[in-house]
């Protein structure tokens, strides 16, 4: 039997490390997320936890509950905007919500958040008291919880909850790393979709006026929320919260994002 050493006692044994991924909001930018989820799943790469909020929530939540990352990116082809709303009339928002909380029921049905099998940790922002609520190990139904979290303020009404209404996540935190950290997670990896960049010209109508605003915001938020140990920036260059027909360049955006860091996720390979 070999002589044990004092650095092979269990108390110098280094203990393995817990990775969390944060996805962030960004509408139709989100898609980028899959192309992150298709290459870490390539390097093995070990995930135990995943926040999100926004479209960052829709990906990983239905990511955490099982549902390969190859089937979500082949319906893409089949999604626009009309998957995700129907008209509502309503004081609190333009349209309902309710075709992403049955879009999310198509995938995995009625589960719990509580349910999945890589622990979720999506956000949702009370739009009374102002705070973030994390979902974490919740009895709540996936599917409600993550309109919640895409609910974007005057665009879809709030979402009731227990005793509070509830928007989109982002709000307070659009890459949510801080309940990584909070929950257990030694290392983290931000997925932030918003693009980080100069623009040449102005937009040329509301929309895209409101959108480029909304945008510098958010990367604004960085510097009152914790930093990831990784911040993953996918997008090279302008696209618009609506431009869903950039999948394929978002999805390998996302893809080689996570392997110009090979090295870092390697230092990690299952």
């Amino acid at each position: 039997m070999p002589a044990l050493t004092p650095f092979s006692w269990p108390l110098f044994k280094k203990k393995a490390p817990v990775i969390g991924i944060a996805l962030g909001g960004g509408a139709a930018r989100g898609i980028a997320h899959l192309g992150v989820l298709l290459a870490l799943e390539e390097l093995n790469a070990p995930i135990h936890m995943i926040s999100g909020v926004s479209s960052g929530a829709l990906i990983g939540g239905l990511y955490a509950a099982g549902v390969p990352v190859k089937s979500l990116i082949s319906r893409l082809s089949s999604l626009n905007w009309r998957s995700f709303t129907s008209f509502h009339l309503s004081k609190r928002g333009m349209v309902s919500s309710a075709r992403i909380q049955a879009l999310v029921e198509s995938f995995v049905g009625k589960i719990e958040v509580q349910q999945c099998p890589i622990p979720f940790l999506p956000v949702a922002t009370n739009i009374c008291s102002g705070e973030s609520r994390v979902f974490y190990q919740s009895a709540h139904r996936l599917s409600v919880v993550i309109r919640a979290s895409v609910s974007f303020p005057g665009v879809y009404p709030p979402v009731p909850i227990d005793d509070g209404h509830y928007i989109d996540g982002g709000v307070n935190q659009n890459v949510p790393v801080a309940p990584l950290i909070d929950h257990g997670a030694t290392q983290t990896v931000g997925v932030d979709v918003i693009p980080h960049l100069t623009i040449d010209n102005v937009p040329t109508h509301i929309p895209l006026i409101v959108d480029r605003a909304l945008d510098l915001m958010l990367v604004n938020q960085h510097r009152h929320n914790p930093a990831p140990d990784l911040l993953l920036c996918p997008l090279k260059s302008q696209v618009s919260s609506f431009d869903m027909k950039a999948y394929h360049q978002l999805v390998e955006w996302g893809y080689q994002s996570v392997m110009a860091h090979r090295a870092w996720f390697g230092q990690w390979r299952q």
